[in-house]
């Protein structure tokens, strides 16, 4: 028996619509992170976090409020822009995370939408609500993206475009 390669074709795509669905977003619990107890290192300053010096010194003496081990505070980088640094207590590592603008006016519209970080103490997910340097798009691409924290280095897990 011959099957018409149209009809095989269209059997194909049906059973593998499934295995095409987008991934699922990542949650914050399935992350999970042991929270630091112990007393904080000194601030290690570098070449890139020195100029910052006051406002990490000042992250290096809170308590840890990401990846169980991380405190993350933020600083102005223009209008409608932050970057975020953050100190590893428990080593002194200091290092900026990302820089993140305003979201522009969805089309029809002639409000800004403003950027977020979220994260959690207990887990290892950041979520950068924006537009980012990271993105790859044009700057004025807004996107959410979920990054994991994976000793002390961010890896891109997922992005949408808002």
């Amino acid at each position: 028996m011959k099957l018409c390669p149209t009809l095989l074709l269209l059997t194909t795509a049906i059973l593998c619509l499934p295995l095409a669905q987008a991934a699922p977003v990542p949650q914050f619990a399935h992350y999970p992170a042991k929270v630091y107890k112990g007393k904080n290192a000194a601030l290690k300053l570098n070449a890139d976090t020195r100029s910052f010096r006051t406002r990490f010194r000042a992250l290096a003496q809170e308590k840890p409020n990401f990846a169980g081990h991380y405190a993350i505070g933020y600083a102005g980088c223009g209008t409608g822009c932050i970057i975020a640094m953050m100190v590893d207590v428990k080593s002194g590592a200091s290092q900026f995370v990302s820089a993140l603008n305003d979201c522009p006016p969805k089309e029809g519209s002639d409000e800004w939408r403003d950027k977020d970080i979220s994260f959690q103490t207990n887990s290892r997910l950041m979520v950068l609500t924006g537009v980012t340097e990271e993105g790859g798009d044009a700057p004025s691409v807004c996107r959410r993206e979920y990054w994991l924290e994976q000793n002390g280095k961010f890896k891109r897990i997922h992005s949408d475009i808002l």
